[in-house]
């Protein structure tokens, strides 16, 4: 189970990879070209999402694209999204948009997960998962 009763309580939920940095390092020669911020507090919320970072070091998680939300947090969502200007609509992104909620004070809980998880964007990484697939416990 994913997200477990503890994380009941929240009203938006988003796991984490916590193994990310072995699969960027595997599908990339420099990983910092695609890997994204991707930080929290010690209390498991998170305080940043999106974005370059610097250094591979700060990076605590990747968002692996799921998450849960209760329908105040959606409307929260909706209410962000709605109130951007036109032309920034059409390139917005889900990590922007989740980055945006988290500025007007919006909370995200991470849920750790280390489970096995691929982000295949191209051949290279459908090889590259299925490599790391085989050897999977």
């Amino acid at each position: 189970m994913l997200v477990q009763d503890s994380y009941r309580n929240f009203d938006f939920i988003l796991p984490s990879l916590i193994d990310w940095r072995r699969h960027w390092e595997g599908r990339y020669e420099h990983p910092l070209l695609d890997v994204e911020n991707f930080k929290m507090n010690e209390r498991g919320m998170l305080t940043e999402i999106g974005g370059r970072a610097s250094s591979l070091n700060e990076i605590q998680g990747q968002y692996m694209g799921v998450f849960l939300l209760k329908p105040n947090a959606w409307a929260n969502l909706k209410y962000i999204y709605e109130g951007l200007p036109s032309h920034e609509k059409s390139s917005a992104d889900l990590t922007s948009i989740f980055s945006k909620y988290i500025e007007r004070g919006g909370l995200i809980k991470v849920v750790p997960y280390e489970g096995f998880w691929g982000e295949i964007d191209n051949c290279k990484d459908l090889s590259y998962y299925t490599g790391v697939l085989s050897s999977f416990e």
